[in-house]
């Protein structure tokens, strides 16, 4: 099993005790019976298993190592245990994301039985990856500090519960998405809610990405379990591009291409906005030839460049050059109530005037008519009206872009990590 630590170039060392949070439910009234027990207050390690391996175009891997990176220079005694797959995780992955080493930060590739690209086509099973989890965390335990298995994936979650009393070790879940409501395996969608219904109230804590989502997740599982709503971030400081000039005119989506992310109501309103080329990056394959026919149908394709999947390096160039940036979410549960996207941090803090769909989850971080424009979604003329108005009023949309770069700086990869780790000394101060 391979083991790297790593960190970021030029960065600073905020406290590992946040200075402020965000805390949703009832404190702690009944725990498991002792993994906190005989602990004094020290130094926090954070083991984060992730059962698939990483790539670099997913934007759940910049997610996990962006946060493991930052509890790690917070003071956090940090293992993320990672599949091991073809990715060159260490040359190319983390270069990507600005990172190298960190004393703090330790990197374990496991091997794992998954269904990716040169795996085993038709064969994927997790136990593989959650036994070789399990003999690592035996062995990572450090004396004096205080353990927590942090996950974002079902199967983990469930898997070390069953150990959780023989390891001493809370169990926190960070939640995304409620995922029997938003699988498109429909005909799994009720064992998965039997699976979800199980591991939940059970959890030592929920980190919940939007406060809708811990919401909706307490009322669907009546849950009294302590949760904390800790958006994703952005590193602001990765988006200031020297010498970066806006094109006239260019407006850009930048994420994946799937239905729910609104890319088809953007091309659709291309037909309303009387001039500007849209750019679209990322999205791949089925998704953008679907979108390329919606274009040449309605009469814009020429006025649509399609770059695909690239860069992290590359966004933030194409983020220097936009006049407008969009975020077109659809009326789905996912983006109005669960989303906290990463493009959205990076739209603030590359200081593009942002046009946004006017959704729950949006508001969350955004304000109308002061860091951003709000349409409603899933209306191509809403949305052309929006992008035409930033067109057209360069010192008002100037205004908001500004504001957005602001309020931006409360939401980076640092105060994120100070959140977390307040939660999790929360969640051991409080229980018996």
């Amino acid at each position: 099993m391979r083991s790297v630590a790593v960190g970021r170039k030029e960065s600073r060392q905020p406290s590992c005790t946040a200075q402020k949070g965000f805390r949703a439910g009832p404190r702690r009234t009944r725990g498991t019976a002792g993994p906190f027990r005989g602990e004094e207050r020290s130094a926090l390690q954070v083991i984060y298993p992730v059962p698939e391996g990483a790539t670099l175009h997913r934007a759940r891997f910049r997610q996990i190592f962006q946060t493991s990176h930052a509890l790690a220079q917070a003071g956090c005694e940090v293992d993320l245990l990672i599949g091991r797959n073809r990715t060159d995780l260490f040359g190319e992955v983390l270069p990507a994301y600005g990172l190298e080493q960190h004393p703090n930060l330790r990197i374990h590739t496991l091997p794992m039985l998954r269904r990716e690209e040169g795996g085993f086509p038709g064969i994927s099973w997790s136990g593989v990856f959650l036994l070789a989890s399990l003999v690592k965390v035996r062995s990572l335990r450090r004396r004096g500090a205080v353990p927590f298995l942090f996950t974002r994936h079902l199967k983990p979650a469930a898997f070390f519960l069953r150990f959780r009393r023989t390891l001493r070790i809370p169990v926190v879940f960070e939640a995304h998405e409620i995922f029997h409501l938003t699988t498109d395996r429909k005909g799994r969608a009720e064992k998965i809610k039997r699976e979800e219904s199980r591991i939940y109230p059970r959890l030592d804590g929920i980190v919940s990405i939007t406060r809708g989502l811990a919401e909706r997740m307490r009322e669907a599982f009546n849950l009294r379990v302590p949760m904390a709503v800790v958006p994703d971030g952005v590193d602001p400081a990765s988006f200031r591009t020297p010498g970066g000039s806006r094109k006239d005119r260019r407006i850009l989506y930048v994420g994946q291409l799937y239905p729910w992310k609104g890319a088809g109501t953007l091309i659709e309103a291309m037909a309303y906005v009387s001039s500007g080329e849209l750019h679209l990056v990322g999205g791949s394959g089925e998704r953008i030839q679907i979108l390329r026919e919606k274009a040449a149908a309605l009469g814009v394709l020429d006025r649509v460049v399609f770059h695909g999947q690239v860069t992290p390096r590359d966004v933030r160039r194409y983020l220097a050059e936009a006049s407008v940036a969009v975020l077109p979410l659809s009326q789905d549960l996912i983006s109005a109530h669960f989303t906290s996207p990463l493009k959205l941090f990076e739209y603030m803090a590359a200081g593009v005037p942002i046009v946004a769909s006017d959704l729950p989850s949006t508001r969350e971080i955004l304000s109308p008519g002061e860091n951003a424009l709000l349409v409603p979604p899933e209306d191509p003329r809403a949305l052309a009206g929006g992008i035409g108005k930033l067109l057209a009023h360069p010192s008002f949309a100037e205004s908001l872009a500004k504001k957005a770069l602001e309020d931006v700086q409360e939401y980076t990869w640092a105060k994120r990590a100070e959140n977390i780790i307040r939660f999790l000394r929360s969640l051991k101060e409080t229980a018996p």
